[in-house]
């Protein structure tokens, strides 16, 4: 990480821990970014395959193009926060994300589509997740569980907040003005708290990770423990849990693509309007719930219970043709999507510490984002061809449950290289 000069010297006296205030922003950002991107996906599915006419497979490899960008530039965001302020990184990849959401709303023929996907996707990597997680677990160690926890909901909440607001403003308006003000407010919602508020690490203002300003000589010690990268890759358990989630989050984004498709299929509207912000607030109860018990129990043996959690929500998907039995699919499936997610960062810095932690991610989360690419296009090209809705989402279970087979069988057979995070 580069060395950054602190915004004030440290005098000594005690402070109000800035941590708290980086969750919040964090929530911010990822509450624009996911509301308007990742949940924004299956809504520009829908529009695009209602008003442009490209076929649900043709949009659902365009979706599976952004998660490939995410994976490739997954590796670049995390080497450009290791050495640049990470504030800059978000404000640029808003910038492109914005952009890009803006174009595909006036795309008018498929080959526009794959070169704009990718890069909303390379856009997304700079503003979501990967750097969120880095960021907050320098700034934690103690309190990291709850801490990406809380900032983590605003995933969901952008689901609970945003998604419906895009959704009518396609309705109400032109495909190509709807578009332009939803890359509008991506950009302001996540770059501007960001560049006001975030900062590098708790060395920035004089303060040490959970705030333990008066343990000073341990903190300083303890933000050098941790994997290299090399000794990470060297490690069974890095590969095990990449492949778990890898096959988790395959299953959770290619099911959240043709979600509102579904339920646009089955029961119409108002159910295709509500099914997303269903699944988004059950994703907070699920991941406030999950961040405090896992403090509680091995994240390990939690882990289990999120992923067939979300194959449960995946295999009542499936078979679900009444509005009220899929909306019960989407908040089960929630319940799995708000842990799930939040597991894989947290594993990883439990089992291999902070001292290399954004490229042990960004590494990780190249496999993981192969997956998330898979998914759409998997679960698009069955249902064009092999069954429609409900061959996907068994398609899905049965992968989600792979998933849990790979850690709860070969997880606990390896001794975790454990960390002082």
């Amino acid at each position: 990480m580069s060395t950054l000069i602190p915004d004030q010297p440290d005098s000594g006296t005690p402070k109000r821990f800035y941590g708290w205030v980086i969750v919040a922003v964090s929530f911010v950002q990822l509450t624009f970014a996911a509301g308007l991107g990742f949940y924004g996906l299956p809504v520009f599915l829908k529009a695009l395959n209602q008003q442009r006419g490209f076929a649900v497979s043709t949009l659902s490899l365009a979706t599976s193009c952004f998660w490939i960008a995410v994976a490739v530039t997954g590796v670049f965001t995390a080497r450009a926060i290791s050495l640049f302020d990470p504030r800059w990184v978000i404000v640029a990849g808003a910038l492109v994300g914005g952009v890009s959401i803006a174009l595909i709303g006036r795309v008018t023929a498929v080959w526009q589509l794959f070169p704009l996907y990718i890069a909303f996707g390379a856009g997304f990597t700079g503003t979501a997740v990967l750097v969120a997680n880095t960021v907050l677990t320098r700034w934690f160690h103690q309190k990291r569980s709850m801490a990406i926890s809380i900032a983590t909901t605003g995933l969901s909440v952008g689901g609970i907040v945003l998604t419906p607001i895009i959704t009518s403003l396609i309705d109400e308006r032109s495909l190509s003005s709807a578009m332009a003000i939803t890359g509008l407010l991506f950009f302001v919602g996540v770059a501007i708290p960001s560049a006001i508020f975030i900062r590098a690490s708790p060395e920035t203002k004089g303060q040490y990770p959970d705030g333990a300003t008066a343990a000073a000589s341990s903190a300083a010690n303890q933000s050098a423990h941790g994997s290299t990268l090399t000794d990470a890759k060297d490690n069974p358990l890095f590969w095990v849990i990449t492949a778990t989630f890898a096959l988790g989050l395959l299953a959770q984004v290619g099911g959240i693509s043709q979600l509102v498709k579904l339920a646009s299929e089955r029961a119409g509207s108002p159910t295709d309007r509500q099914i997303v912000s269903v699944l988004a607030a059950c994703s907070v109860f699920g991941r406030l719930s999950g961040g405090y018990i896992v403090t509680k129990m091995r994240s390990q043996v939690f882990a289990y219970g999120a992923l067939l959690t979300q194959a449960s929500g995946l295999l009542v998907l499936s078979v679900a043709e009444q509005r009220s039995f899929i909306l019960f699919g989407a908040c089960l499936f929630g319940l799995g999507v708000g842990n799930v997610l939040l597991l894989h960062p947290l594993l990883l810095a439990e089992h291999f510490g902070v001292r290399d932690y954004g490229k042990i991610l960004g590494h990780s989360s190249i496999f993981v984002s192969i997956g998330n690419a898979v998914g759409p296009f998997a679960m698009g090209f069955t249902r064009d061809n092999l069954g429609g809705y409900t061959s996907a989402y068994l398609l899905a279970a049965a992968l989600n449950i792979l998933g849990f087979s790979v850690l709860f069988l070969r997880g606990a057979k390896r001794t975790p290289q454990t960390a002082s995070a």
